[in-house]
């Protein structure tokens, strides 16, 4: 009994060390046990360590439920190296790390996982082997996945749930990434042993992750390679190539993935261009490797190049006719006609990615969305904006950028995928694209053709930040930036901005360019505004109103697009009443208009505008009319007698600018005292010289003018004696003095020509009558030359003949000179008896030698008075 329980024991023993050698994948296992121990009884039965024999030690711990205690008790612990009692340990066979524990005993091989499976099959449709290793080992498309995905691993070999002789083995699937929930989907995985199906998990879909083929269940006992294209979890394996057989489900398919077969975009971790993985160990991995977006610079990781714009665009294409490029560079990057265009201008730029689409970007729709941005839709000067983009024509219509703007082309249209190039023409936009040249193209609408805008092509001069004088963009920035670039207007400094010069804002150059004083735009402006040696500067504003600022709708009356010609509202000096510019003023050429683009010269003759240009002298030329010709002025050429401002004696200008200034530049007459300013000297303002500048006396203007007031001979007379003598000049002759008439008025209207006297003591009177006759310049009737008592009243002297008078003249003797009257008056030849007075030489002494007299008291001669007998009184 004690043999056999001792028998029994040691079988017992024996199948316990060698347990762990049945399990198919014992790849360590040696073939060649040792042979049964003969030392005592043969406890182990014939082919207890052939594997294929039916007493394989093996099959016998499988059969009595992987019980092993009763091995222990001869060939020691599992992991024991001294075998126990019997001195065979287990590992003498079971090498492995754990020894008869490893994993690699009872299934498994290269690794824990079949094959081979406990049956020790090897082939892959047998369902314990299925697709282990293909999962833990040999996978290319995905992380590998770890036994604890779907098994759960025993610390230990007796742990429950281990061997636990029920098969098949559980199937649980609590691992991290089969139950990976994302995007509001969350797995419920499970394995059928009925049809070897594995469904609800992250790894294959099936309902467990956003977008995939929920549907899709694996076969786990498959032929190798079955399932393993890309549409089988998400996608379509049905479609032609790998990127779209990977596509997720899009709107198309009732998903929410983009539209875009390019995965390397999003998932650049993961796979490449071709949609071949990359890095196995970043799919299938609980994580969605999805590219980390960074704001707009990250843009071009997707699309674009050089910046974030194609070319490339999503679907690889770099020609400008394929509509994902087009004509993005030209606005992106500018060119020589634009800024560079920010992409919110036509999309909204993403700061972060919402990769559901709900932000519009990467949404599954085949097109990008156009959402317009300010620029496109700006308002100017009433225009309003209202950019649309038309998918079907791929036409751009209705913005700011393209002519929907004050005087724009607010019909153009550009193809966005058109050739390099078209469109790109200044009139596109504003103008006409048929014009000659590049300025006459860019001109916007003006009145010509339904606009506002000045008909100028000279686009530099109020937009010179932009442009140059040949309408070459000189800065992009400041072209289709939303405002309207020109010329800030501060006054009229700045007028020689647009015509004129740094001399003055008066063409040349006119607006057309012309320097030419031909060219209405030219003509006399320089003449005017700059002078000559004849006229004062005209001020602008004489013959145009100077904005202070500039209305450019044209509403001020400038800039107004009206057919290139300028207003003319003339001012204060060309409206003058009594000195207009070219004749309209008293005594002037009414009727003169000069040709303001007459060649240089012609006009200015000092008669064009007052006078007779066919005069013989500058002097004849420059007079006014006349008495002759109709008008009042005085028939007198020497200007400078009243005009000594303007002009000096030979009639040339002596301050330009006291001519055509609005004003009578005329001699400030204050009195008599002012006469010798025309005629007379320094001495007296008797001639001469007279007004022609005579000074002989035989000229009737001289005469004996000096004579009558030097008071050599006689009282001085004063000019009143003979002229009326004005108090104040009226200019236009109504007070008899420069009235026209070519002599002097002779009026004699004062009391010493006209004394009456009476002779001797008798009531007889001697009444003047005093007269000048101006045709033989004689002078009669006067008190002065012999009409009083004892006189020659029919003496008239002549007033150019200084030889015509002598004492006896008046009264005596005119052919002796004898002074001696007429009786009853005394026959004493010396005067001096009776005409004298005490303290006084008398009036006349007598030379008895020589016969003649002399005046020797001039006042007391010819006073109007009876001198006689030292008394002086009236007659």
């Amino acid at each position: 009994m004690r043999t056999r329980m001792n028998h029994l024991s040691l079988i017992r023993l024996a199948a316990v060390a060698l347990t762990l050698a049945v399990l198919t994948g014992c790849a360590d296992l040696q073939e060649q046990l040792p042979p049964a121990t003969t030392a005592g009884a043969n406890v182990h039965p014939d082919g207890w360590n052939v594997p294929a024999a039916s007493t394989f030690h093996g099959k016998h711990i499988r059969a009595n439920g992987w019980e092993m205690t009763s091995c222990q008790q001869c060939h020691g612990a599992l992991n024991s190296t001294n075998g126990g009692t019997s001195g065979v340990s287990c590992a003498t066979c079971h090498s492995q790390p754990a020894g008869p524990n490893d994993c690699t005993t009872c299934h498994g091989g290269v690794n824990a996982a079949p094959p081979r499976d406990l049956d020790g099959t090897t082939t892959v449709t047998s369902p314990g082997v299925g697709a282990h290793q293909f999962h833990l080992a040999s996978m290319t498309t995905g992380k590998l996945v770890q036994c604890a995905e779907c098994h759960t691993v025993p610390a230990a070999t007796a742990d429950s749930g281990h061997i636990d002789a029920s098969l098949p083995a559980e199937v649980p699937m609590n691992g991290a990434i089969v139950r990976t929930a994302r995007s509001g989907v969350t797995p419920s995985p499970a394995y059928s042993f009925t049809n070897n199906t594995c469904g609800g998990t992250y790894c294959h879909c099936h309902g467990s992750f956003k977008n995939g083929n929920l549907t899709n269940a694996p076969t786990w006992n498959a032929p190798a390679g079955t399932g393993a294209a890309c549409g089988t979890c998400h996608g379509n394996t049905a479609a032609s190539t790998t990127p779209q057989k990977a596509l997720p489900k899009t709107a198309a398919g009732g998903g929410t993935h983009p539209n875009y077969t390019q995965c390397v975009w999003c998932h650049d971790q993961t796979v490449n261009a071709s949609a071949s993985i990359v890095d196995a160990s970043k799919h299938v991995d609980g994580t969605i490797q999805i590219y980390p977006y960074g704001g707009s610079f990250s843009c071009r990781h997707c699309h674009g190049s050089t910046n974030a714009s194609p070319p490339v665009d999503l679907a690889g294409n770099t020609d400008r006719t394929a509509p994902g490029v087009g004509a993005h560079q030209i606005h992106r990057a500018g060119g020589a006609l634009g800024k560079a265009v920010a992409c919110t201008e036509c999309h909204i730029s993403p700061s972060g990615l919402d990769y559901t689409g709900a932000d519009g970007h990467m949404d599954g729709a085949p097109n990008a969305e156009l959402v317009f941005g300010p620029l496109a839709g700006k308002d100017t000067l009433g225009v309003t904006s209202s950019p649309t983009y038309s998918f079907t024509t791929r036409k751009c219509s209705d913005s700011y950028c393209h002519g929907s703007f004050k005087n724009g082309n607010p019909t153009n249209a550009p193809v966005w995928n058109g050739a390099a190039g078209t469109g790109a023409e200044c009139g596109t936009c504003h103008g006409n694209t048929l014009g000659v040249t590049v300025a006459a193209k860019a001109l916007p609408k003006n009145l010509s053709n339904g606009g506002t805008h000045p008909n100028d092509t000279r686009c530099s001069l109020c937009h010179a930040e932009v442009v140059n004088a040949s309408a070459s963009i000189t800065s992009t920035a400041k072209h289709i930036n939303g405002q309207i670039e020109v010329f800030q207007y501060t006054g009229p400094q700045d007028c020689n901005v647009c015509h004129g010069s740094a001399t003055n804002a008066a063409p040349p150059n006119d607006l057309d360019g012309n320097s030419v004083r031909t060219s209405p735009g030219v003509g006399a402006h320089q003449v005017h505004v700059a002078g000559t040696s004849t006229a004062a500067t005209v001020a602008c504003a004489e013959c145009h109103t100077v904005p202070t600022t500039l209305d450019y709708s044209g509403a001020d009356g400038h800039l107004d697009a009206a057919g290139g010609s300028a207003e003319l509202l003339f001012g204060a000096l060309a409206r003058k009443t009594t000195s207009g510019c070219h004749g309209s003023f008293k005594n002037g050429n009414l009727t003169n208009a000069p040709t303001w683009n007459a060649p240089a010269g012609t006009g200015a003759a000092c008669g064009t505008c007052h006078g007779n240009t066919a005069g013989g002298t500058t002097a004849q030329k420059a007079l006014p009319k006349t008495a002759a010709n109709g008008g009042t002025h005085p028939n007198y050429t020497q200007c400078s007698m009243c005009h000594d401002q303007v002009v000096n004696a030979s009639t040339n200008f002596v301050d330009r600018t006291k001519h055509l200034d609005g004003i009578n530049q005329v001699y400030p007459y204050g009195g008599s005292a002012d006469c010798s300013h025309c005629h007379g000297s320094a001495a007296n303002a008797a001639p001469p010289k007279d007004i022609a500048g005579n000074s002989s006396t035989s000229a009737r203007g001289v005469g004996a003018h000096q004579v009558h007031l030097l008071a050599t001979t006689a009282k001085q007379v004063k000019c009143a004696e003979c002229h009326t003598v004005p108090a104040t000049l009226d200019y236009s002759g109504a007070d008899g003095h420069m009235e026209g008439t070519a002599l002097a008025e002779v009026a004699m209207n004062d009391t010493l020509a006209s004394v009456i006297t009476t002779v001797g003591s008798t009531t007889t009177q001697i009444i003047p009558n005093p007269t000048y006759n101006p045709a033989d310049q004689s002078c009669s009737n006067t008190y002065c030359h012999g009409t009083f008592d004892y006189g020659n009243p029919s003496n008239a002297p002549t007033w150019t003949n200084a030889a015509s008078g002598n004492c006896g003249t008046c009264h005596g003797n005119p052919a002796t000179g004898n002074p001696l009257p007429p009786p009853p008056h005394s026959t004493n030849q010396n005067c001096g008896i009776c005409h004298t007075f005490s303290g006084e030489p008398p009036i006349a002494t007598y030379n008895s030698v020589a016969g003649t007299w002399s005046i020797t008291n001039a006042k007391r001669h010819i006073n109007g008075k009876r001198n006689t007998f030292t008394t002086e009184g009236p007659y």
